[in-house]
């Protein structure tokens, strides 16, 4: 099951609910379990030009265990996550992450591997799939 979280603001939950109490994961709360995807978009026929990509090809997403964060640079500041569930984000923590890229691939292991220009699924597979690690998934 896909879940799409949309923050507001940092110190919120993905339901938009006051974060008290619930921690705000970092990206490296997530090392060795996923791989990721940070893009960002500055409209929201982007946003849900990706959203609509993810949800075609959630199955390939799974398998490569990969989550994707969008963070919108509209004055909304949202970020959606697509491919995990029950877990707060900070939009702050990507777009540091991001720094001046517009997509960046980080591995498993938690380090950035690939930036990109745009968000092309194709590209971000085909790196994925000629990592190591991938290679060694696959054989399995």
């Amino acid at each position: 099951m896909v879940v799409i979280m949309v923050v507001s603001m940092p110190s919120h939950s993905a339901n938009g609910s006051k974060n008290e109490g619930n921690k705000t994961h970092r990206l490296s709360d997530l090392k060795w379990d996923a791989r990721l995807v940070l893009t960002s978009v500055s409209d929201l026929k982007e946003r849900d030009e990706i959203l609509k990509i993810h949800k075609i090809n959630k199955a390939a997403f799974d398998e490569r265990k990969l989550i994707i964060f969008v963070v919108s640079t509209n004055q909304h500041n949202t970020l959606d996550v697509l491919g995990v569930s029950d877990k707060s984000f900070s939009a702050q923590d990507i777009k540091q992450r991001l720094r001046r890229s517009h997509t960046l691939l980080i591995g498993l292991d938690g380090g950035n591997k690939v930036a990109y220009d745009t968000f092309n699924m194709k590209q971000i597979f085909a790196d994925i799939d000629g990592m190591p690690m991938r290679r060694a998934e696959i054989d399995e």
